[in-house]
């Protein structure tokens, strides 16, 4: 992969939700050239706690006219709306886009098994983050920062290299690569009327 500033980039996330309602939570996809300009966006919504969003993200993705100019898929974690466990090894092999999972916190697998119990499919869901692989680091340093950060990651289709650069590429204002953080702010905004929170 060549990375540069024109480098095509969908950053996924998802809008906020109740644990209450428990109802379809909508998920958001920015298109990024780069870090600094948007030039598209996705949309599908997926099941809270569900076990839908890979099979979501494929068909959202591979129906889409943007994607012959993907370059790498960006997602705010591999957990969405609850627990709805994303496969990035299988959302790689079916998109044929690398996928890169950030995650600004190591998760605690153990605490994560426990939160599953009450729900279906546990060993599919525990499967999914396992096949995830290994969780490595980066430092990202930009002009936001008084100091260099770290922030955690899983990949599929792409080297760690190249997915420690692509993501210090685009994260230009915090910690967070800049089409997730969009997506976020999109996703807020239109949630609560105004945006909030951080990515």
């Amino acid at each position: 992969m060549t990375l540069s500033e024109e480098i095509r980039i969908l950053g996924i996330d998802d809008f906020p939700h109740s644990r209450i309602s428990k109802g379809p939570v909508t998920i958001v996809g920015t298109l990024f050239r780069g870090s600094k300009l948007m030039d598209g966006l996705l949309s599908t919504t997926i099941n809270y706690d569900g076990i839908d969003v890979t099979q979501k993200l494929i068909k959202l993705i591979n129906s889409s006219k943007i994607k012959s100019q993907l370059h790498a898929i960006i997602t705010d974690g591999i957990t969405f709306a609850g627990f709805n466990t994303l496969d990035i090894k299988q959302l790689n092999s079916k998109t044929k886009i690398p996928v890169i999972s950030v995650v600004r916190k190591k998760p605690n697998l153990s605490k994560i098994k426990n939160a599953l119990k009450h729900l279906d499919d546990i060993e599919n869901r525990i499967n999914m983050i396992e096949n995830a692989g290994k969780m490595h680091e980066v430092q990202v340093t930009n002009h936001t920062l008084s100091r260099p950060k770290k922030i955690y990651f899983q990949c599929s289709g792409i080297s760690i290299e190249e997915a420690q650069e692509l993501i210090q590429l685009t994260s230009i204002n915090g910690i967070v690569p800049e089409p997730i953080r969009i997506a976020h702010l999109i996703g807020s905004g239109l949630f609560f009327g105004e945006s909030k929170g951080r990515a």
